[in-house]
């Protein structure tokens, strides 16, 4: 056996590979005619999830009474179990962003997870890992 499709006769890829035999065979599938089509399905389909309901938990998690007091694990670390220094957001002596270097390195970052999404939704859009990507196809996705 191949040791790169090992995995695939694994007892639990063979238990998905029966599961999705079945979801073919109750015609619980579809077919879509390129990749835009499959991720405008997936967004559509994430859209319809009915949202999370603000409180819908309340009364089902409890913090124990001594939440915020200190670690036994952390004295060595502190003064008497207080802690010796107030955490500071950034170090004494580190210059801040202006308030425009700010926005630049936001959107920056804006970009850049504009770009980890595309890819993730490409990715979990693929059903066939064999199957070849043009690189045009994820491109397109911008």
């Amino acid at each position: 056996m191949n040791k790169r499709q090992a995995y695939y006769w694994s007892p639990e890829w063979q238990a998905a590979e029966r599961e999705a035999d079945e979801d073919i065979a109750a015609g619980r599938v579809q077919s879509f005619d390129n990749v835009e089509d499959t991720i405008a399905h997936l967004l559509k389909s994430r859209a319809a999830t009915p949202s999370r309901q603000f409180g819908s938990a309340e009364g089902l998690i409890t913090m124990a009474d001594d939440f915020d007091a200190p670690l036994a694990d952390f004295a060595e670390h502190t003064e008497e179990g207080k802690v010796s220094q107030p955490y500071t957001a950034h170090e004494p002596d580190e210059e801040l962003l202006s308030e425009e270097e700010a926005f630049r390195d936001a959107d920056r970052s804006g970009i850049r997870w504009q770009a980890f999404e595309r890819d993730r939704r490409f990715r979990r859009a693929m059903t066939d890992p064999s199957e070849s990507i043009s690189h045009d196809a994820v491109k397109s996705d911008k």
